[in-house]
């Protein structure tokens, strides 16, 4: 199956209209090289300049929707901007990423679930913290 139609046969599945404007606007931005910025992929979308928090949120929504559905909407930790991958390296480094963001989450949880209520005097805390 050639890339042209499984992307046609992913946009098929996706229910709202939102995500398949996303990946449309993406097709433009192929590669680390060729990143996009959030608020301009927003506006792109959207057509309504300046894109706005809420705008943007959606977007992002819209970004988690595609990558569900296989679609490698990519980033780099070290650049602003969203891509579709270009190749596999791309797409190791947003997955690397986002293993990184995963673990801190799942450590700030393990602290979350270990704490003292009521929360204690600060003073008494920053003894204890690490």
């Amino acid at each position: 199956m050639k890339s042209k139609s499984i992307y046609s046969h992913v946009q098929l599945q996706i229910k709202d209209d939102l995500p398949n404007r996303v990946f449309e606007a993406l097709k433009n931005y192929v590669g680390n090289k060729n990143r996009v910025l959030l608020r301009d992929l927003t506006v792109d979308v959207t057509g309504c300049p300046p894109a706005s928090s809420t705008q943007m949120r959606h977007v992002r929504e819209a970004i988690a929707v595609l990558r569900k559905n296989r679609i490698a909407v990519c980033y780099d930790p070290k650049m602003p901007g969203y891509f579709l991958a270009a190749n596999e390296a791309e797409k190791e480094v947003t997955i690397k990423a986002n293993q990184s963001r995963i673990t801190e989450m799942q450590e700030a949880n393990n602290g979350l679930r270990n704490a003292v209520i009521p929360v204690p005097e600060f003073e008494k805390l920053q003894e204890k913290m690490i």
